[in-house]
């Protein structure tokens, strides 16, 4: 029960889910049945949805911030070496 609380068994989760969607959608495009397209898009949007997250907030907010612990390192460093 102790597995639910861990975000890796969610993420395998919505892993096996989008698999079996893109199999799905696959199917569906190839057999021309649109049902099996539209549980196939229904079960790839989590994937689809994480992946614009990914891009267009988390990674821009990560290099924004790496930007500027640099600049708070450099100056750190420049008062160091300003003090000895």
């Amino acid at each position: 029960m102790n597995r639910i609380l861990y975000p890796e068994f969610w993420v395998l989760i919505f892993s096996l889910l989008a698999i079996i969607g893109i199999v799905f959608l696959v199917t569906g495009y190839i057999a021309d049945v649109p049902w099996f397209q539209v549980i196939g898009l229904a079960l790839g949007t989590p994937l689809v949805a994480t992946g614009i997250l990914l891009i267009f907030i988390v990674i821009p907010f990560l290099v924004i911030d790496n930007i500027r612990n640099a600049r708070r390192q450099d100056c750190r460093e420049d008062k160091v070496n300003q003090s000895s």
